[in-house]
């Protein structure tokens, strides 16, 4: 199977496929994208291992065991780094050392702490990437990065957080995770200006943004930039901030795939606790493959929750929302997609819509579970919805709700007020999930439409742990059963 999908992806003449005015559809039209998007990222630099995960996907190899198997997870990035090594990008740094020091010159093109010490820390490398033009990668190898120098407010990346403020990529070596930890002195990044960012491959933690005397956004990454943020193979945890704990974005577009963002918290301080794990304000969210888990919020006003939006474009595709103390899903003015998601356990609500006249907002959701997310005994609903004239809401196509507050119809493939009988959160995982039990009725119970057909009303291609979904047999929810258990080793 490798040999055949690796032959498929050489047989694409890129140069044609980019050009190619002729229009495509199904699978060839998504590969075709898969295309663009790589390599749109290759010429800004990036490192788009999603989108290798898509091209390899089109067989049943899509990161067979992506998060189990680090020899898949090492082919998908090592073709993505040797393909971003063809792009044109200014400089490449490697930190040799993980002290925190800062750059002796920025803008010389040496990394290095003093005129004579050939010492490059992260710290070092972020300065030189922003003094010099282009799209520069700085490639990590592991370890930990824990940042000592104190000094808030500061948007050089002298001291405190780590500011960037031209495109730049952050690449942890194919197989391994590298760890920077902000060690509770600031925030871990801020992104400024228009610049382009990817993170892959790395755990960003310990970042507190709560001290700053200015703008407490953002606990793991705040960026304010117009340009994308771009997180893959990563995760955010243990950050916080008044307004997303584990990321905070105005304006400009944010993915995430293949990530995962827990134990970051929201605190009521110089803002509302906006966004535990994610708060948006304008812009396109896409995540991707994911688990947003067992985050949490202290204070009771504004668009609480683990995921909150405003005036934002939210999509969001086979990914656990799970564990927060108060909503899973809170979006504002906002338009939201949800394809494949499990929002679930959640102390208060599951999902949250509210929109004002005259926005014409859309609310999109298909073969998804908001179940099971009231802690309070029934005193608080799965979900909270209210539409103003004008808006598109189109929420009828093989759903599952606890309850029957999420206005789903007893028809089209919906389970209303229905237990999904999940498992606990399988946090053995890096991207945990609840599996559906043995008996569970979400079991193919999704769309029968072909999951590669690119349909908005078939299943999601690919289930959180990257298994490739199968015409007929696709269930409900963020991940498939029997899919996990394939090999023979389902009970």
């Amino acid at each position: 199977m490798k040999d055949h999908m690796f032959s498929s992806i050489k047989s694409f003449d890129f140069e044609s496929v980019i050009l190619t005015p002729q229009p495509m559809y199904g699978k060839e039209a998504e590969i075709v994208a898969a295309v663009r998007r790589m390599l749109r990222g290759v010429r800004s630099g990036c490192c788009c291992a999603n989108h290798w995960a898509y091209l390899a996907g089109r067989g049943t190899f899509l990161m067979d065991n992506i998060m189990h198997n680090r020899s898949a997870f090492s082919i998908v990035s090592a073709l993505c780094l040797l393909l971003v090594s063809l792009s044109a990008h200014a400089v490449d740094f490697s930190p040799n050392s993980t002290v925190d020091l800062p750059d002796f010159n920025p803008g010389d093109g040496s990394c290095q702490t003093a005129p004579t010490n050939p010492e490059c820390t992260l710290r070092a490398a972020i300065m030189e990437a922003n003094a010099l033009a282009g799209a520069d990668r700085i490639l990590l190898s592991g370890g930990t990065y824990t940042l000592t120098i104190g000094g808030t407010d500061e948007d050089g990346a002298e001291t405190g957080d780590l500011d960037i403020t031209d495109d730049l990529s952050i690449l942890s070596a194919p197989g391994v995770l590298t760890t920077i930890n902000a060690g509770a002195l600031d925030r871990v990044f801020d992104v400024q200006g228009s610049a382009d960012t990817t993170f892959s491959g790395l755990i960003i933690s310990g970042g507190d943004a709560t001290i700053s005397a200015s703008a407490a956004y953002g606990g793991g990454i705040r960026s304010g930039s117009t340009g994308t943020v771009l997180l893959q193979f990563c995760k955010l945890e243990f950050n916080r901030a008044d307004a997303g704990g584990g990321l905070w974005k105005f304006g400009g577009p944010v993915e995430i795939h293949y990530s995962s963002l827990h134990g970051n918290q929201a605190i009521a301080g110089s803002t509302n606790p906006e966004g535990a794990a994610i708060r948006v304000e304008g812009g396109l969210l896409r995540i991707e493959n994911s688990s947003i888990y067992n985050n949490s919020t202290v204070g009771n006003t504004g668009n609480i929750g683990s995921i909150s939006a405003k005036n934002g474009d939210i999509r969001i595709f086979s990914t656990t929302i799970s564990g927060d103390n108060t909503f899973g899903i809170n979006a504002y003015r906002s338009s939201l997609l949800l394809q494949n998601v499990t929002v679930t356990r959640n102390v208060r609500q599951g999902l949250a819509w509210t929109t004002i006249n005259g926005e014409s907002r859309g609310l999109f959701i298909r073969n998804s579970i908001i179940a099971d997310n009231d802690a309070n005994n029934g005193f608080e609903p799965d979900c909270l919805l209210n539409s103003k004239p004008g808006d598109t809401v189109d929420i009828d196509g093989h759903n599952l709700s606890g309850d029957n507050s999420c206005g789903f119809a007893a028809s089209s493939g919906n389970l209303v007020a229905t237990d999904p009988l999940l498992e606990p959160l399988n946090t053995s995982l890096l991207l945990p999930v609840h599996l559906p039990s043995g008996n569970s009725p979400v079991i193919d119970a999704g769309s029968p439409l072909d999951p590669t057909s690119g349909n908005p009303e078939a299943c999601f291609q690919f289930d959180q742990l990257g298994r490739e979904r199968e015409t007929g047999r696709c269930d409900i929810g963020a991940v498939e059963r029997l899919l996990l258990f394939r090999d023979g080793f389902d009970p």
